[in-house]
């Protein structure tokens, strides 16, 4: 739920903590009263100051230099207060010794304990529940295409060991810190991971009622909404949210009005350290029944998280995690991974499980040059991780230049300077030596238009006669759909490259079209010999558009070999990545 700040469009997300004594009952009402039956009935006045306790959760989009000045300059002006300082985990390294200097002064008298955000910054719902947490926090119904999940729940304890991880390379001397999770969620469906005992407490928020905290490190509790940072607001966990705040709050003058009220005694609540509160025998007098207004499902309501979801771009960055992970699975449980490889993998995994990025694509943002950059990079990092893992996969990472390009839809990026109607592929590898009368491919054309698809096969050295030619092409890009190997069974397809259609070309047969048959060997289909020719080291032809069921050929894969006429094994295939000799590698126009 959300505080509205008078003459601001700050948004303060206040926690309640409560420990024994609350349950859920009445209703809390803009004019600080409580909704009892029919009748109102004037809050009670506390007999002892209520404890608040102030989380600062500072985006990882915002500068950490900003963000110690602002503490320094509330540490010149106010002598009595204390703060939880959340710092996003994946920014730790970029804290400079002076800045950690500076961060230790101001823990100094406990003004400031410093606390970790999970790695990362996201939800943990979204990361292990994508459909349901857009169901429930952005009221959309998604479509079939949408992952069931990015992350398995055993996968999460993997984050917690990298926020303690980077949290004791960056702060030796402070270990055990305590943990802010985003939007304030632990889904219930996770169990609590031993991992968990190496914070020393874990602030959530809950949708119902709870008695504060359970005993151990864990405190729960419920939103209050109000219409102003009125006294009934101000109690119990009060969190500073700027990640997740819609729009994002300036903490600045919240905590300078907080302070000064503080300090000239003008409230009835007492700031206190959030570890204190486990210190408290004996429970404040809060008024007797609490209930959670609507909405209250996480910790900044329903839309909270609509910075993550609503581009093109966003809805591919969250594919391509998805599909990337399933891909490292398999990688990993392929009997061929090698540990060092793989534990590469994972890292550059999480490191790109991040905030920043798909915030950075989000709706009505004014992307600056470093959001272009880091969209570039990240492209770049999954290609070169699919590299990695093409010996054994055999798999590419179908990514076009840009995020907002559709992996399986038009693309609005040419690899080529031509039109839309292009595509040109360069032989960049060759598997072995190529010997004297053996075709050696140089690169591939393709154009078509509503009628025909053409195609011309420069050779950089060619035999004196006419080549023989099979273009492979998958028309749907699904895994083991279509035939496996080559026409003659000597090379093999990697799993999302099965192939539907074959075009021979020989100089007597002319243009063969075979379609593959789950029943046994490719059946011809159609069949040309005037639109072939071969002249100067260039093989180019032309067949009807209507041989190929596809719309559009952007989206297939190509696969050629060539090899001499008459009774011979050598041959050519045309590589844009090096890979085993027995591969029929597979061309996609996002990976020339």
């Amino acid at each position: 739920m959300v505080l509205k700040i008078p003459k601001r469009t700050a948004i303060v997300l206040v926690l309640a903590c409560f420990l024994q004594g609350c349950v859920p009952g009445a209703m809390m009402t803009a004019d600080h009263e409580f909704l009892e039956g029919d009748s109102l009935v004037e809050e009670p006045e506390p007999s002892t100051p209520y404890p608040l306790s102030l989380i600062w959760v500072v985006s990882p989009n915002h500068s950490l230099e900003d963000t110690i000045s602002a503490l320094e300059f509330l540490a010149e002006r106010y002598d009595h207060w204390n703060l939880v300082l959340a710092l996003p985990s994946a920014s730790l390294k970029d804290l400079s010794p002076e800045q950690k200097s500076r961060l230790a002064r101001l823990g100094e008298h406990r003004r400031v304990t410093l606390a970790a955000q999970l790695y990362g910054s996201l939800p943990l719902g979204m990361l292990t529940s994508t459909r349901r947490f857009l169901e429930t926090h952005l009221n959309l119904a998604p479509a079939p295409d949408i992952p069931q999940r990015i992350l398995r729940e055993s996968e999460v304890s993997k984050l917690l060991l990298i926020t303690e991880e980077l949290w004791l390379q960056t702060f030796p001397q402070m270990p055990n810190p305590g943990l802010v999770l985003p939007l304030g969620q632990w889904p219930a469906a996770i169990p609590k991971f031993k991992a968990l005992k190496d914070f020393s407490w874990v602030v959530t928020a809950s949708t119902t009622g709870l008695t504060g905290c359970d005993g151990s490190h864990w405190c729960r509790g419920f939103m209050i909404p109000a219409s102003s940072l009125g006294e009934s607001s101000l109690r119990g966990i009060v969190a500073i949210d700027e990640t997740y705040s819609p729009p994002a709050p300036d903490p600045r003058p919240i905590l300078d009005d907080i302070f000064r009220r503080h300090d000239n005694e003008e409230v009835s609540w007492q700031l206190r350290s959030l570890e204190s509160w486990g210190d408290l025998t004996i429970a404040p007098k809060y008024p007797d029944q609490f209930s959670c207004l609507n909405p209250c499902s996480s910790w900044a309501g329903p839309q909270s998280a609509g910075v993550l979801w609503g581009t093109s771009a966003q809805e591919q960055y969250w594919a391509t995690m998805a599909q990337w992970r399933k891909d490292i699975h398999q990688y990993q449980n392929s009997g061929k991974a090698t540990i060092s490889t793989l534990d590469q993998i994972w890292e550059e995994y999480y490191r790109w499980l991040d905030y920043r990025l798909p915030s950075s694509l989000a709706r009505g943002r004014e992307r600056s040059s470093t959001d272009v950059a880091l969209e570039q990079t990240f492209i770049a990092g999954v290609k070169s991780i699919y590299q990695k893992m093409f010996p054994v996969l055999g798999k590419t990472a179908r990514l076009a230049d840009t995020l907002d390009s559709a992996i399986n839809g038009d693309s609005s990026q040419d690899l080529t300077a031509g039109a839309r109607s292009q595509l040109k592929f360069f032989d960049r590898y060759d598997n072995f030596p190529q010997e004297a009368g053996i075709p050696n491919i140089d690169s591939l054309d393709l154009s078509w238009n509503d009628q025909e698809i053409t195609f011309q096969i420069r050779f950089s050295t060619a035999p004196r006669e006419w080549p023989l030619m099979e273009l492979y092409i998958d028309l749907n890009n699904q895994s083991y759909a279509g035939a496996s190997d080559s026409a003659d069974g000597r090379l093999h397809a990697a799993a999302n490259d099965y192939w539907e259609y074959l075009i021979r070309a020989g100089p007597e047969s002319g243009l063969t079209l075979y379609r593959y048959s789950p029943q046994g060997a490719p059946r011809e289909r159609a069949a040309l010999k005037e639109t072939l020719q071969w002249r100067e080291g260039v093989l180019s032809g032309r067949f009807p558009r209507l041989w190929i069921a596809g719309k559009n050929p952007r989206n297939w894969g190509w696969a050629l070999c060539s090899q001499p006429a008459g009774d011979t094994l050598e041959r050519d295939c045309l590589h844009s990545v090096k890979t085993l000799e027995d591969v029929l590698p597979f061309m996609r126009p996002d990976f020339p």
